[in-house]
């Protein structure tokens, strides 16, 4: 019996190129439907893209402008040189190469893993809220809530709703109404 040779593929190991060897378009007048993955088919024509960055604002709209990064930079370079000032859905497309990336590469980085301003902000607020607060916070706090609820109750009062707000037996009586 003879002995088969092993037709195993020998592993391609892949160059990752820095930054500065890869070539970044800036994208401006994009038309609604022409979405992330859009962009990413209709560019790679060129040649490979390796990410494509539409900024949203808070509702999940498109700003109108992004950014598309190739392999290679002279590829780049020969998109924006070919797209800019494109025809496409009624809108002129504006496209201009961005040299050795410039500031740019930071909204490229780790982008889909990294939340939302809004959500970030609403965390960094939760935290601050549910922090332990001191004895003198606590009583500030309060006092600050009776007040809000001894002018609401004037209000309705005015208004001839008579309406007694019930308090939590665990919230501690101060020395001023104690009095």
């Amino acid at each position: 019996m003879g002995k088969f040779k092993s037709f195993r593929r020998k592993k391609e190991t892949k160059e990752v190129k820095s930054p500065s060897e890869r070539g970044l378009c800036y994208i401006s007048h994009i038309p609604h439907g022409f979405f992330e993955e859009e962009i990413k088919l209709y560019f790679s024509q060129f040649g490979k893209v390796t990410h494509v960055y539409i900024p949203k604002n808070r509702e999940g709209k498109m700003k109108g402008y992004g950014y598309v990064e190739f392999e290679v930079d002279k590829v780049a370079q020969i998109a924006a040189e070919s797209m800019n000032n494109y025809l496409m859905f009624k809108r002129l497309l504006k496209v201009k190469y961005i040299r050795n990336g410039g500031k740019k590469w930071r909204y490229l980085k780790n982008k889909e893993n990294s939340r939302p301003i809004a959500l970030r902000n609403r965390d960094q607020f939760v935290k601050e809220q549910n922090k332990t607060k001191s004895p003198s916070e606590e009583t500030r706090l309060v006092k600050k809530q009776r007040r809000s609820l001894r002018r609401l109750h004037a209000d309705l009062s005015k208004l001839g709703i008579d309406f007694e707000f019930q308090v939590d037996s665990d919230v501690p009586q101060l020395e001023t109404e104690s009095a």
